[in-house]
């Protein structure tokens, strides 16, 4: 294999596929990626077993071939070319000899037969989402995905078809914790059309690099197909295909209160603002704080009997009797950052029921923290 392209593809083509590369695999293959190059394009792809990303550049071709390179040194390498300075990569006798300008690198290169094949989705399932709305229901609620691997359907988020109250056809993404719970859906005639589908849940790792794959690419869509076990989603001229998470996502629509008529609105500056201060004492893990709530006055409060206390308080739109609770007060500022108004909305109960959160301008989404005794 000999090839030679442009700085700017070499960069891209990393760029994509070393979001799945692990940095100490159990194989020493995955810390690789393939390189197939025949007529003008050339195919980067790599893999975790779990993840594979291929990325098609175009590139002249000299010599069609295959070769196995170190991914995140071919990366690190692509950064340091000069800027209109092309790269020449040529693949011979198990050595990868890889030159620009003056400079020169030789890359030992493992056998392209031991690459792992990239697996594809037997289709069952395709449907082409607008990027735009992708993003949104990506944006919105990835920030409740659980971290805790061992509770493996909450690692991640959970896509699937619902009907609203007009019987139309929604695309619904969920995500929690069992601490918070964050969801947002959209509707579309493309969504009307989709056949075969009812839901899967994608891994933590799977949303995270759909997400930087479409803000890398900006594509107007996104192509996804998909099988009993396998999901990919074509984002421009990349394709990421991941394993379904296995098993049921649990059923989260008890756990979401009714838009009640107890609710009170801040504005919401005003109460990212106080919470940053407020929560300067709350310490660093748990980063508790009270809000004590009564008719136009919202206080906000945190006590650790390390460093001391403090309180603010802010005008807030109510009208019933006191109430308070306990937050983590990371979870609120986590939901204010997906309320794209001035103004947040709280509907309450008792002080130890969950608080439903949303933006009174947006019905598409919702946001659901559980308070903590104070």
């Amino acid at each position: 294999m000999k090839i030679k392209m442009t700085k700017v593809n070499l960069l891209q083509a990393m760029s994509h596929v070393c979001g799945v590369v692990e940095r100490n695999p159990t194989l020493p293959i995955l810390s690789h990626c393939l390189l197939s190059a025949s007529e003008d394009k050339v195919n980067f792809s790599s893999t975790d077993l779990d993840h594979s990303v291929a990325s098609l550049i175009p590139a002249e071709v000299e010599r069609d071939g295959e070769a196995v390179i170190p991914a995140m040194t071919l990366y690190e390498i692509s950064k340091k070319v000069p800027a209109d300075v092309p790269v020449e990569i040529d693949f011979k006798n198990n050595q990868v000899n890889l030159t620009f300008g003056k400079a020169k690198y030789t890359l030992q290169s493992l056998s392209s037969d031991e690459f792992p094949p990239i697996p594809q989705p037997h289709r069952i399932s395709r449907f082409e989402i607008s990027a735009i709305q992708f993003i949104k229901l990506i944006d919105t609620t990835k920030f409740a995905m659980s971290i805790d691997e061992t509770r493996y359907m909450l690692n991640g988020a959970y896509l699937h078809i619902i009907k609203n109250s007009l019987e139309k056809k929604c695309l619904r993404m969920v995500a929690t914790d069992a601490h918070r719970l964050s969801m947002s859906e959209i509707s579309n005639p493309d969504i009307e059309a989709i056949e075969n589908f009812s839901g899967i849940i994608l891994s933590r790792k799977t949303i995270v690099e759909l997400r930087r794959l479409m803000e890398n690419e900006t594509p107007e869509s996104v192509a996804v197909t998909l099988d009993k076990s396998l999901v990919s989603f074509q984002v421009g001229k990349v394709t990421l295909t991941a394993r379904i998470v296995e098993g049921n996502f649990p059923d989260y629509v008890p756990v979401i209160p009714e838009k009640r008529d107890v609710f009170f609105t801040v504005k919401k500056q005003e109460f990212v603002d106080v919470i940053g201060r407020v929560s300067i004492i709350a310490g660093d893990k748990v980063k508790l704080i009270r809000l004590d709530l009564t008719a136009g006055r919202l206080q906000i409060s945190s006590n650790n009997e390390n460093f001391g206390s403090a309180s603010d308080e802010i005008d807030a739109e109510y009208k019933g009797g006191p109430w308070y609770a306990g937050i983590n007060s990371k979870y609120l500022l986590d939901v204010a950052g997906q309320i794209n108004s001035g103004v947040m909305r709280f509907y309450i109960q008792e002080s130890v029921a969950s608080i439903l959160i949303v933006d009174p301008s947006d019905n598409s989404s919702l946001f659901v923290v559980m308070p903590m005794r104070v």
